[in-house]
C-alpha cells in the first residue's frame, strides 16, 4: 500500500502534550481529521494539522486523484533532544529546567481491503491452541491408625416367673395365652355374679314372684313347714 509521509523535527512541543491529539486522528480519514484538529486551540493541534496538509500535498503531487478517499495511516510522536537549563534556588541549590522537544511524524494512504483466498486459511483444533498446565505435585496421604473395635458387654438375663426376660415363649404358651386372652372379657369376673342376680330379679318381677339375692332362699329350694304342723 503506497504511504505520503510528512514530517516536522524538534517541534517545540513536549511529545506528552501532542499524542492525544495524534491518537485521536490515527485511522480517521483525512478530511475528518483536518475537521477535528481544527475546533482544538492547542498548539500542538495547530502543528500536527500542518503536518496533516503537507502530507496530503506530498500525495497530490505524486498523483493521487482522490483526496477525499485518504485515509490517516501512521500518526507517530517521537521523543528529540531537549534543552537543559538550571535556575539558582534557595540555600544555594538549583533547579534542573528540562525543555523537551519531539519529532512530528503522518503518513496518509488510500483505504484498502486485505483479500484472503480461501484456500489459504488455515484452521487449527482447539485442542492444539490450548497447552497443558502442569497439575501440582500430590501431598503425601497420612497413613491411617487402625481404629479399636467398640467392646460389647451382654445383657444378664433377668428372670420373672416362670420365664426370662430375653427370651421367646414357646408356641404352647403362645397358644394358652390367646386362649386366655380371648375367653376374658374386657370387665373384671368378679363383677358377673352381681349382673346375673339383677338380670334374675328383674325376671321375677316381670313374672309376679318376688326373687331374693340369696342363693340360699331362691325359689328353687322348696319350702319347709313349720314343726308345730297344720
Amino acid at each position: 500500500m503506497d504511504q505520503y509521509t510528512a514530517k516536522h523535527r524538534f517541534a517545540d512541543v513536549a511529545p506528552r502534550k501532542m499524542r492525544p491529539f495524534a491518537q485521536l486522528i490515527r485511522n480517521q480519514n483525512v478530511d475528518v481529521a483536518l475537521e477535528q484538529l481544527r475546533f482544538y486551540p492547542n498548539r500542538g493541534a495547530r502543528l500536527i494539522e500542518a503536518v496533516l496538509k503537507s502530507a496530503i500535498a506530498n500525495a497530490q503531487y505524486q498523483g493521487v486523484r482522490d483526496l477525499d478517499e485518504l485515509i490517516v495511516t501512521e500518526a507517530r510522536i517521537d521523543g528529540a533532544p531537549m534543552y537543559k537549563r538550571i535556575r539558582p534556588r534557595a540555600r544555594g541549590t538549583a533547579f534542573m529546567i528540562k525543555r523537551r522537544l519531539s519529532h512530528i511524524i503522518i503518513s496518509v494512504g488510500p483505504e484498502t481491503e486485505v483479500e484472503t483466498e480461501p484456500g489459504n486459511v488455515q484452521t487449527q483444533p482447539l485442542a492444539a491452541t490450548v497447552t497443558p498446565t502442569e497439575s501440582a505435585p500430590a501431598l503425601p496421604v497420612a497413613p491411617s491408625l487402625p481404629v479399636p473395635a467398640a467392646k460389647t458387654t451382654p445383657a444378664a438375663p433377668t428372670s420373672t416367673g416362670s420365664e426370662t426376660v430375653g427370651e421367646r415363649p414357646s408356641s404352647a404358651d403362645d397358644a394358652s395365652a390367646s386362649t386366655i386372652t380371648a375367653a376374658s372379657p374386657e370387665e373384671p369376673i368378679a363383677s358377673r355374679p352381681a349382673e346375673s342376680a339383677a338380670v334374675e330379679s328383674s325376671a321375677a318381677q316381670a313374672g309376679g314372684s318376688p326373687a331374693s339375692s340369696d342363693p340360699e332362699t331362691s325359689s328353687d329350694t322348696p319350702k319347709q313347714s313349720p314343726p308345730g304342723g297344720e
